[in-house]
C-alpha cells in the first residue's frame, strides 16, 4: 500500500496535543520518538512551517470523532476488569394496579381491593398508610403477605367510580394511626442499586515497509519549542489508521452491548453497556424528532420529573438541529437567559467549541450538531437508530474516591502505572525498533476500557420515527 506522505505531525503513546509527546531530533534520522501525528501538528499550530494545510484536502472533514469525549467525557482509571457504581433509587414508591370490583360514584364506604402490578417487588405500601388516587384519600387496611393485593377504605364515599379492572395509581402521602396504638412493625428499607460495566479490549494494527518510511518530508520544530526544536515527520496512512482506531474506541463506549445468558457468543468477551444502551434501558426515551415547542416542553417535563440537572448538551444529527433551529427561531429571544456553567460560564467559550444555547423552563440546553450521526458510512447510515442525546452537564461523586466527575465517563484499566487506555508500540527492524530481521514496521493499538453512565434516567435519547 502506497503512503501519501505530507507536511503534518504527530503519534506517541500520550495524549494529543501534549508538548511531551515528541522528541524532536537533531538531524534527520527517523525513530519512533521523532514521528508524530495529525492531531499534535494542528493543535496551536507547534511548527513554523507556513504551508502545513496545503498538501493535504480533506473532503469529509476531519473525520474524527474526539471532540465528543472532549468536550463530555472524563477519562478516569479502573484497577478492575469492570466498573462499579451505586445509585439511589426513587425516595418514594407509587404504585400501580387494577381495580377488582365496580363502584359507583359517591356510594357507601366499603373496602376494595386493588391488584398490585409491576410495583410489587418494591412495594412501599404498609397497613395504616394514607395513600391518594388523584381524586380523594383512602386509608390502607391490608396488604397482602405477598403484596399482590392492597385493601383500602375511603375516608368519605367514593367520589370516583370504578370499573372492574381499570387501572388505578396510588400516591402515599402518610399514615394515619388511632391514641394508644404502637409504633409500625414494618420498616421500609429503600437500599441502593449496583450498576456495573464491565471492560472490553479494542486493538489494531497498521504495517509500513522500511523503504516507505524513508519517503517522507521532515518538518522542523522551532528552537521555542519546549522540546528545544529540532526535526519530526508523519505518515498520513498511519495518521488515519490511528484516528480510525479511536473513533472505534468512542462508537464502542456510546453503542456497547454487555453479552447476557441469552447470546450465543462462545468467545471470552463481555461486551460493555455503552452509553446508548443504559439510556435506552434507564433513561428518557423519545421517539420522533423534538421539532417544536410542544416537543420541547414535552422534554423538559420528563427532565423535571427526575429532578434533572439545569444544563445540557444535546448532540444531534443535521437534520434533528435544523428542526431545533427552526423551533428556536420561531422562540426569538429564548437564548437571552441561557446560562454557561459548563463552559465556565463563557458564552464565547461555548460558541467556539459549536454550541447553540437557550434557556427553557428552568433548564439550559447547549446544542450540536455531531458529525457521527450524519456520516453515511457510521451511524448517518442508519438514520433512524438515533437522532439525538441529551447529556447532563453535572458531575457524578466516585462512590469509592469520592471524585466528582462527568455524568458520561470513560474508564481505562491502569495500575502500578501500566496504562491500557490507548497503548501503542512499535516493532520490526525499520524505523530504528530493531526487535526482528523483517523489513516492516508494525505500529500496535490495543485499549482495554468501560463507558460508565452515573444516573441514566437524567439521560435522553431520540430516536428517528
Amino acid at each position: 500500500m502506497k503512503n501519501i506522505i505530507i507536511s503534518i505531525i504527530l503519534m506517541a503513546t500520550v495524549t494529543p496535543g501534549d508538548e511531551s509527546s515528541f522528541i524532536p531530533s537533531q538531524r534527520k534520522y527517523a525513530t519512533p520518538s521523532n514521528y508524530v501525528d495529525l492531531p499534535t501538528l494542528l493543535d496551536l499550530s507547534k511548527t513554523d512551517d507556513p504551508d502545513i494545510y496545503n498538501e493535504l484536502v480533506q473532503p469529509f472533514g476531519d473525520q474524527s470523532l474526539m471532540d465528543f469525549c472532549r468536550a463530555i467525557g472524563a477519562h478516569v482509571p479502573l484497577a478492575a476488569n469492570k466498573a462499579e457504581w451505586f445509585e439511589e433509587p426513587r425516595l418514594h414508591n407509587a404504585p400501580d394496579g387494577t381495580i377488582s370490583a365496580t363502584l359507583t360514584a359517591n356510594a357507601d364506604p366499603a373496602t376494595i381491593d386493588i391488584a398490585v402490578g409491576a410495583d410489587r417487588d418494591n412495594l412501599n405500601v404498609r397497613v395504616n398508610d394514607v395513600v391518594i388516587d388523584g381524586v380523594q384519600a383512602l386509608f390502607v387496611e391490608a396488604v397482602a403477605g405477598d403484596n399482590s393485593t392492597i385493601t383500602v377504605r375511603p375516608y368519605k364515599n367514593w367520589e370516583t367510580a370504578y370499573t372492574l379492572a381499570d387501572p388505578i395509581t396510588l400516591v402515599i402521602v402518610g399514615n394515619d394511626y388511632a391514641p394508644g396504638t404502637d409504633q409500625p412493625v414494618e420498616f421500609i428499607e429503600s437500599g441502593v442499586v449496583l450498576r456495573e460495566s464491565a471492560t472490553m479490549i479494542l486493538k489494531d494494527v497498521y504495517k509500513a515497509t522500511g523503504s516507505q518510511e524513508t519517503n517522507k518530508a521532515w518538518i522542523p520544530v522551532p528552537k521555542t519549542h519546549a522540546s528545544g526544536g529540532g526535526y519530526v515527520w508523519y505518515l498520513k496512512n498511519e495518521g488515519d489508521q490511528r484516528k480510525r482506531y479511536e473513533n472505534y474506541r468512542i462508537m464502542s463506549m456510546i453503542t456497547g452491548e454487555v453479552v447476557t445468558s441469552q447470546s450465543s457468543i462462545t468467545q471470552n468477551i463481555t461486551g460493555t453497556e455503552g452509553l446508548y444502551d443504559a439510556v435506552k434501558d434507564r433513561g428518557i426515551n423519545i421517539v420522533g424528532a423534538v421539532a417544536d415547542e410542544a416537543d420541547m416542553d414535552a422534554v423538559v417535563l420528563a427532565l423535571a420529573r427526575v429532578r434533572a440537572d439545569s444544563e445540557y448538551t444535546v448532540w444531534q444529527s443535521t437534520d434533528h438541529k435544523l428542526g431545533m433551529d427552526k423551533m428556536l427561531a420561531d422562540l426569538a429571544g429564548s437564548a437571552a437567559n441561557a446560562h454557561y456553567g459548563m463552559f465556565n460560564n463563557s458564552k464565547e467559550m461555548a460558541l467556539t467549541l459549536g454550541f447553540s444555547s437557550y434557556e427553557r423552563g428552568g433548564y439550559t440546553f447547549h446544542l450540536k450538531q455531531w458529525d457521527l450521526l450524519d456520516d453515511p458510512t457510521l451511524l448517518g447510515k442508519i438514520p433512524e437508530y438515533l437522532k439525538a442525546f441529551f447529556i447532563p452537564g453535572g458531575k457524578r461523586k466516585q462512590p469509592n474516591s469520592g471524585i466528582l466527575t462527568n455524568a458520561f465517563t470513560v474508564r481505562y484499566k491502569d495500575y502500578g502505572g501500566y496504562n491500557r487506555d490507548m497503548e501503542h508500540w512499535v516493532t520490526g527492524s525499520a524505523l530504528d525498533a530493531k526487535t526482528d530481521g523483517v523489513d516492516i514496521t508494525r505500529f500496535f493499538y490495543r485499549s482495554e476500557i468501560a463507558a460508565q453512565t452515573f444516573g441514566a434516567t437524567r439521560f435522553g435519547v431520540v430516536f428517528g420515527t
